[in-house]
């Protein structure tokens, strides 16, 4: 049987309405004169039926169906192991698709209807989705199941529970579970895990919204969220995921925080707003924005601030500890691997009374996160410590954070007094300093007996 489309919403009405007209024109033909005179028979059947539908554009659509029955009484059409061949198209974008149904019933006019059986679809471009029974409901262009759906294609895996698709939209809604997996060609990063509770599909937009509690693992890396929105290309592959209310991040050793997160899974970078804190034992980094670079585990930190424990101080009667460093930059550079920390611009590190002031401090720690050592690498250094001031080129913290030493041509002052010497030593927490070959000056009126005139 061959029909023609028209154009506009009354060719895509005619469209639905095509096999049961079909097998209404048989039908009447057949009854034409009735042998007996008791009228038609109540119901129709039809076997080894294929019927082609030529649109006003684009090639035709084919179903076959190994048998077709209709009711005259009730409207009910039904059918028995159903192809049906969709070329591609404005709403069918991936090379076409190819359905297979057990079996399906519904009434004439298309307002509804139902498959039992195991339900198929396989796109040209390598997608096969399958499931067990569906309802279409044709006012609300609604297609859903309570079964569950697993579909594959060429870079990607997806399973859920219930399904519901809205035509229109082209809105795709799983609940019950759903898992995703991506699968990259060789070479590539490692396949990307997604799991929730439910999953929103908008395909027009090649937008992907997991909710109700997902969790993201790609290789080492764990990324926790309330709701997670992917976007991704016209081959399903993800290109980026968004979270905007609140995430969690592990990747070894490492935990991160932040109010908003943005995973690129192109450059493998996750962004992180909101406050964003990164944790390893006892140390801290924190500041406006951080990028960690998934690959290098390296975090890149804007307006930083950062907490690194140090090693105890002599017990001293009266004295409190100096407890850990302190560090304020503009901007934080720590690499996970190399244990090892930048601060540029505007450097500001305390531990206890001491305060020191550079443009480039660099710190390394050990496996469990304390500091080991600490030196200056551009700009003069300024440190105060009490009424005590000192400058020199260069500082260097030695002994997990209990020595300060400032070398090149360092200079020591407290008030009007000031020592020069090749090297200032700072005992941190102990009151005390040492100037190696030192150098005294004093006022020239103290020196020549004229205080206090």
């Amino acid at each position: 049987m061959v029909s023609r489309g028209v154009n506009g919403a009354a060719g895509r009405r005619k469209l639905r309405g095509l096999v049961p007209a079909a097998s209404l024109l048989f039908a009447l033909a057949a009854c034409a004169e009735p042998p007996s005179g008791e009228g038609c028979p109540p119901a129709i059947a039809l076997a080894g039926m294929t019927l082609r539908h030529y649109p006003a554009e684009g090639s035709p659509r084919v179903a076959r169906a190994k048998s077709v029955t209709y009711d005259r009484d009730t409207g009910v059409i039904a059918g028995e192991t159903i192809a049906v061949d969709l070329p591609p198209g404005r709403e069918l974008r991936r090379g076409g698709a190819r359905i297979a149904i057990a079996s399906a019933r519904g009434d004439v006019q298309g307002r509804g209807a139902e498959a039992s059986g195991r339900i198929r679809i396989e796109t040209g471009m390598g997608d096969v989705g399958t499931t067990e029974g569906s309802t279409w409901e044709g006012e609300k262009k609604l297609l859903w199941g309570e079964r569950p759906v697993q579909v594959r294609g060429p870079d990607y895996a997806l399973a859920g529970g219930s399904y519901r698709y809205h035509a229109d939209e082209q809105r795709l809604v799983l609940d019950g579970g759903v898992e995703f997996r991506s699968q990259p060609p060789a070479g590539g990063p490692p396949p990307l895990d997604l799991q929730s509770p439910r999953l929103t599909v908008h395909h027009r937009e090649r937008r992907a919204v997991f909710g109700g509690g997902v969790v993201l693992t790609q290789g080492d890396l764990v990324v926790r969220c309330p709701e997670l929105v992917a976007h991704y290309d016209a081959s399903s592959r993800i290109e980026r995921v968004v979270c905007t209310e609140g995430v969690r991040a592990e990747q070894g050793a490492r935990t991160m925080e932040a109010g908003r997160g943005e995973f690129d899974n192109v450059g493998r970078t996750l962004v992180l707003s909101g406050e964003p804190i990164i944790r390893e034992g006892e140390r801290w980094i924190r500041g406006e924005t951080m990028v960690w670079e998934v690959d290098h585990r390296r975090a890149r930190v804007e307006q930083g601030e950062a907490e690194l424990p140090a090693a105890d101080l002599p017990a001293i009667a009266g004295r409190a500890g100096a407890g850990p460093l302190r560090v304020t930059a503009r901007e934080i550079v720590y690499e996970a691997d190399a244990r090892k920390t930048r601060f540029d611009g505007g450097v500001v590190a305390r531990r206890g009374t001491m305060t020191l002031r550079t443009g480039r401090l660099v710190a390394r720690t050990s496996d469990d996160g304390r500091l080991e050592s600490a030196w200056t690498e551009a700009g003069p250094v300024v440190v105060l410590e009490g009424r005590r001031r000192a400058s020199s080129g260069r500082a260097e913290l030695l002994a997990g954070g209990r020595r300060l030493i400032l070398t090149g041509q360092p200079r020591l002052s407290e008030g009007e007094s000031f020592l020069e010497g090749d090297r200032v030593i700072f005992f941190l927490g102990q009151d005390r300093v040492e100037v190696e070959r030192p150098r005294a000056a004093f006022p020239l009126d103290r020196a020549a007996g004229r205080e206090g005139r």
